[in-house]
């Protein structure tokens, strides 16, 4: 068995390319770009890092209020440049910062879905009210474990009520070699695996065995209901070679559910010169500016903005 275990954990590490380390402390390199006061942050709740608020600073009426979140084991800053060009055509953004993800790398170690449902459904609650406030509609924007924390939420009881959302890497259908890191599981909740995030998007070094194993559930629980509660106009994009997202598994689960409102965008090109991971693309450095400008106007064609 426990050559088994060495052998398994040895493959994934060669196979994902990971890097030498194996903590969960936090990662000390600031983020190189922030929407800021440039977009009128405002704190909620004292933390910006688990709930800040956006505004257009142009002074016009707000045409939509729009929830994002993050991936795992990213800053909540990932979305900043998103929600810079949502700002630009005066949406209002709640960015939510999950927990475990907001510098608080001992969280990290033990924290469940739970606790990232919780988080999230803060964002809706205070989405919705702005939205209603305003008389505005209330869009979601979710990229990769993000999005799988709110289809869990719209599969459950009382689901929140978005008008429209945008999945980025959806991690909602994962190809089987991600379920390897299972092997890790062994090792205690609080042991922490390599990142593939590069060093400016990374909350954490690592990503701790608990994290994986509430993601696990999740996948599991939105698995279970079917994609229930996402039959809303949807736009999905996704790398065609993602190291992680499996998007025909995606596509054959909306077709299972027969959610008809549903579009896919696969990113088959980047304008730059290496592309680490594929994983990532929420950011001009990630896509390059050309692919980054067509995803970001088709993200606003959906969003009606």
């Amino acid at each position: 068995m426990k050559q088994l275990l060495i052998l398994a954990c040895s493959f994934l590490l060669m196979t994902l390319q990971a890097q030498a380390f194996f903590n969960c402390s936090a990662s000390p390199t600031p983020f190189p770009w922030s929407c800021g006061q440039n977009c009128g942050a405002h704190a909620e709740q004292g933390d910006p890092q688990a709930l800040q608020r956006f505004s257009p600073v142009s002074g016009g009426p707000v045409r939509a209020v729009v929830v994002t979140v993050h991936g795992l084991n990213t800053k909540p800053e990932i979305m900043d440049p998103l929600i810079a060009r949502l700002v630009d055509r005066s949406a209002e953004v709640i960015r939510v910062g999950l927990t475990g993800h907001r510098g608080d790398s001992e969280a990290m170690k033990s924290v469940t879905e739970a606790q990232w449902k919780v988080d999230l459904l803060l964002g809706y609650s205070l989405g919705r009210k702005r939205a209603d406030e305003l008389k505005v509609p209330l869009y979601f924007v979710g990229y990769s474990l993000g999005a799988l924390v709110h289809a869990g939420l719209m599969g459950g009881l009382n689901p929140p009520q978005y008008d429209r959302q945008v999945l980025l890497a959806p991690a909602i259908h994962l190809k089987s070699i991600f379920y390897l890191i299972k092997f890790f599981e062994i090792l205690g909740d609080g042991f922490c695996i390599p990142s593939l995030n590069d060093s400016e998007h990374r909350a954490n070094q690592g990503t701790s065995v608990a994290a994986y194993k509430a993601l696990f559930r999740l996948l599991a629980e939105v698995r279970q209901g079917g994609l229930k509660g996402m039959d809303i106009p949807t736009w999905v994009a996704v790398d065609s070679k993602d190291e992680l997202v499996d998007l025909e598994g995606i596509q054959a689960d909306v077709k299972t559910a027969v959610l008809r409102d549903w579009t896919f965008e696969s990113i088959d090109h980047r304008d730059v010169e290496r592309v680490a991971y594929r994983h990532s693309i929420t950011d001009e450095a990630a896509l390059g500016p050309q692919t980054w400008s067509s995803l970001v106007d088709k993200i606003q064609r959906h969003l009606r903005l």
